[in-house]
């Protein structure tokens, strides 16, 4: 998917934005053995490349979590979404018996993002030593993590000729990449092969982990899932009050739109929607007032 030309203009200069997650940090001789235990992402990926996302699954496949995980001289840093913070937290906890491990919870801290390479070049040359700095993992646009003291970084940026998005541009943002929101997008009756932008990250070839079973069950099916999280763009002359329902040619349901952003793509703007298999390929509208509102699937 081309950036359009909107994007390119927000990203002609170093700009950032408030995110909406917490940090933890994991720490102990026994953390990546035990990750390796516990997470989808198989942990030999992480200590090459630094930063991973990865899924927290429970038994029977489904996603009780998803979050990233940044490699450090000291241990992990986990970059939880608040909605799941404590989720994420009992359920780690409970995991943990006779380990050498230490779950950390950074209460007064907060994450920022910064996107694009005018961001970078500034990163590489002015990051305050205090501040942690990871980037991020399969971005169509590069994004950099920021955490530490929320008051210090404000300050940060602040120095700087950084530009505050809006929180509708950063929703722009995130649903250009195809990133999901806990509790919009996602929630725990879904598993990672449904959803693009998680399924990379989780592996079918390392050890055991909670869930895995119903993994390698998919893997051997081909990834056959009855639904998948799919890019959808609808007209632009249709948003107001959009119905979220999608229906095939013969009107029956088969998804439902989740995100809907203000981005202008392909003359229409950008969304993100669930569809049923059957729907994968064929053409899906949804209706409004008594009228037939085409919905294009970007798959």
């Amino acid at each position: 998917m081309e950036i359009s030309k909107s994007f390119q203009e927000i990203l002609s200069q170093p700009v950032y934005a408030k995110s909406s997650l917490s940090v933890l940090t994991l720490k102990g001789s026994d953390a990546r053995d035990f990750l390796q235990r516990i997470v989808t992402v198989d942990m030999k990926t992480v200590q090459e490349k630094g930063h991973s996302l990865t899924n927290l699954l429970g038994i029977k496949g489904k996603i009780i979590a998803f979050f990233h995980i940044v490699l450090s001289d000291q241990g992990f840093w986990l970059l939880v979404d608040s909605a799941v913070k404590e989720v994420v937290i009992r359920t780690l906890e409970a995991y943990i018996i006779t380990e050498d491990i230490a779950l950390v919870e950074h209460a007064q801290w907060s994450v920022f993002q910064a996107f694009g390479e005018k961001s970078r070049e500034v990163l590489e040359h002015t990051l305050s030593q205090t501040l942690s700095c990871s980037k991020g993992p399969q971005t169509k646009i590069p994004t950099y993590y920021l955490w530490g003291e929320e008051k210090e970084l404000l300050i940060w940026f602040g120095a700087g000729s950084w530009m505050q998005l809006s929180e509708s541009t950063a929703e722009d943002l995130r649903i250009f990449e195809g990133q999901p929101r806990w509790g919009q997008d996602v929630t725990g009756d879904h598993m990672p092969f449904e959803i693009p932008f998680l399924e990379s990250f989780t592996s079918t070839t390392k050890g055991c982990y909670p869930g895995q079973e119903t993994v390698s069950r998919l893997e051997g099916r081909g990834r056959n899932v009855a639904k998948k999280l799919f890019h959808v763009v609808v007209p632009m002359d249709s948003l107001q009050s959009l119905p979220q329902v999608l229906l095939d040619q013969d009107d029956q349901e088969v998804g439902q739109i989740t995100s809907l952003s203000s981005h202008e793509f392909k003359s229409g703007q950008l969304g993100l929607a669930w569809i049923h298999r059957k729907a994968f390929e064929s053409q899906v509208h949804t209706i409004k007032n008594d009228q037939i509102i085409p919905v294009e699937v970007l798959s």
